[in-house]
C-alpha cells in the first residue's frame, strides 16, 4: 500500500469515488492495518532507521535509469509520507470527499501506542 503506483486505487477510492460507504470501509480497513502495523514498526519508526532502495524507471529518451533512494524502514511511516504528499496536490481537488483520508492521519496520531 505504500508504493506508487500499486496504491493507486486506494488513493481512487478514498479521494476520487463517490460512494462515501466504499470510503469509509476502505479507511477502517487502512486505520486497523496501520495501526497494527505502527505497534509492530514502532522501534524501528522511533530510531528513525533508514533503508536504501534501487529504483528502475525509464527516462524521457527511453533508457533505463537506476536510482538509488534512502526511504523510512518502516512502511507506516511510508505509507503516512506518501499520504501527506498527496496533500499538495490530489486531495484539495476532492476536498469535499476526503474525510475518511483525513480521519486516517487522525487514526494514526491518536490511536495505538
Amino acid at each position: 500500500m505504500a508504493e506508487f503506483p500499486d496504491s493507486e486505487t486506494i488513493w481512487e477510492v478514498l479521494l476520487d469515488c463517490n460512494d462515501k460507504n466504499a470510503q469509509k470501509t476502505l479507511s477502517r480497513v487502512i486505520k486497523f492495518a496501520l495501526c497494527k502495523l505502527k505497534e509492530i514498526e514502532k522501534d524501528v519508526a522511533l530510531a528513525g532507521t533508514t533503508e536504501t532502495v534501487t529504483k528502475t524507471f525509464v527516462d524521457s529518451v527511453g533508457n533505463d535509469v537506476s536510482q538509488e533512494v534512502e526511504r523510512p524502514k518502516a512502511t507506516c511511516i511510508r505509507f503516512v509520507m506518501a499520504m501527506v504528499e498527496l496533500l499538495g496536490e490530489r486531495a484539495p481537488k476532492s476536498w469535499r470527499k476526503f474525510d475518511s483520508f483525513l480521519e486516517i492521519f487522525f487514526s494514526f496520531m491518536v490511536h495505538s501506542s
